[in-house]
């Protein structure tokens, strides 16, 4: 982008081009922002404030009044915590691609049938769940994922958690760890996806990925080593190990810590502020 604005001629250009070029780079440094790429996100909106150095002269009281109103960079950059969740939450992927109504399969059933049905399934799997009936349990799951798929239809990811917690029960881990994993794209400020795939990679046998995996459920749900039964089972021992930082102070006093516990790992989970260190420090 940057040599095509050196090579152009920007007086053949039209005017319109650059803000909303400007406007394009700020709405991808947001997305950045808001998925922890902070470096990234200022760069980005750094060189969007630049492209607008081509504007025309006629346009650029214009777009200095937008500017100065936040009508073209309505949001500053890093983003609020809060504002940072709403457009993950935004951005989540759709569980299926619409379909015109002209190709809607008449084999299916109506939009309120189907999620009677989806819910029927869901507390039927619940029910046999509780009374150790796995098998009878993924079935419930899978066929109500199957089926809310099969007609284009949103469906609750709960569906998802629930049925990674039956494969963790019947041995399937990698399965488990798939649907963790699919659940973690639609839901990431959610314990449960990391909490599921957590136990599914300690079934693996990946003892360091599980750790992490389960210290960002601890992040999510403070609550969870006590609230969460399959934890106290299988992550006894992690929570002394695990130190959130939200400050650069709790990152640099945590930084050297060590276990006299054998050569277990001490994990730092960071928050989503920006961590800017001194030159003078050096964390090792």
């Amino acid at each position: 982008m940057e040599d095509l604005l050196v090579t152009l001629d920007s007086v053949s250009l039209d005017p319109v081009w650059f803000p909303t070029t400007a406007k394009i780079l700020y709405e991808c440094a947001v997305h950045m922002s808001a998925n922890y790429r902070q470096e990234e996100a200022k760069r980005l909106l750094n060189f969007a404030y630049r492209i607008l150095d081509w504007v025309p002269v006629a346009e650029y009281e214009t777009v200095k009044y937008n500017i100065s109103h936040n009508f073209l960079f309505p949001l500053s950059i890093p983003l609020s915590k809060s504002i940072q969740i709403v457009i993950r939450r935004c951005c989540m992927p759709p569980f299926a691609s619409l379909v015109a109504l002209t190709d809607y399969d008449a084999g299916c059933f109506d939009v309120g049938d189907l999620e009677e049905k989806l819910e029927k399934l869901k507390l039927d799997g619940n029910k046999s769940f509780k009374e150790g009936l796995y098998i009878e349990a993924l079935d419930a799951y899978s066929t109500a994922i199957d089926l809310a798929e099969e007609c284009n239809n949103a469906f609750n990811p709960l569906l998802l958690t629930n049925r990674a917690t039956v494969y963790i029960k019947l041995g399937q881990h990698e399965d488990s760890l798939k649907d963790a994993n699919d659940y973690i794209t639609r839901r990431p400020d959610c314990w449960r996806g990391y909490a599921r795939k957590a136990l599914a990679l300690d079934g693996l046998n990946e003892k360091v990925t599980a750790d992490i995996a389960a210290a960002l459920a601890f992040y999510y749900s403070r609550a969870i080593f006590s609230d969460y039964s399959l934890f106290k089972e299988s992550f006894s021992d992690l929570q002394k190990r695990i130190f959130v930082c939200d400050t650069v102070d709790q990152l640099i006093s945590n930084a050297g810590l060590s276990h006299d516990e054998g050569n277990l790992l001490t994990i730092l989970v960071l928050g989503s502020n920006d961590y800017v260190l001194n030159s003078d420090i050096v964390v090792v």
